[in-house]
């Protein structure tokens, strides 16, 4: 695949669905992400990943990754992008894992705001308030206490 890409950048195929690099770019999925699909499908279900299920995925994971720098105006821009609030992500941790793990205590609010449900667990079956608790973010461990 890799060596069609050089030779095709613009065109490409992923589990029989034609890409091109403007779709992939209107979709919010970079090319190298493409490549990454097809172990993140055997992951989540299986199926064919659509250009609909590759969006999702990208705005999923620009809500983890503002999650995990604490960027509340991003996570507020990938929630009204359509984010799925509890979407599990590596380690099945959700967006508020990433925000207690690294102390972001606003961004935790936020979430919880929006939705987000603070007994999920990761694959190694803790929550956000364990994560919160492990690292000492003990402002960030209250307020999950407070809120959740």
């Amino acid at each position: 695949v890799a060596s069609s890409l050089r030779r095709w950048p613009r065109i490409w195929v992923c589990a029989g669905v034609l890409f091109s690099t403007l779709h992939s770019a209107q979709a919010g999925v970079a090319v190298s992400e493409m490549l990454l699909l097809g172990s993140w499908r055997e992951k989540n279900g299986g199926g064919i990943v659509t250009a609909a299920r590759a969006s999702q995925h990208g705005v999923n994971r620009r809500l983890w990754e503002a999650s995990e720098r604490g960027s509340s105006k991003e996570i507020d821009r990938s929630l009204l992008d359509g984010a799925e609030v509890d979407s599990k992500g590596p380690g099945l941790w959700t967006a508020l894992h990433f925000a207690a793990r690294f102390g972001h205590t606003k961004s935790a609010e936020r979430l919880i705001e929006a939705g987000a449900r603070t007994e999920l667990r990761s694959k190694a079956y803790f929550t956000a308030l364990h994560h919160a608790a492990m690292r000492g973010h003990a402002e960030t461990a209250r307020r999950l206490v407070e809120l959740g």
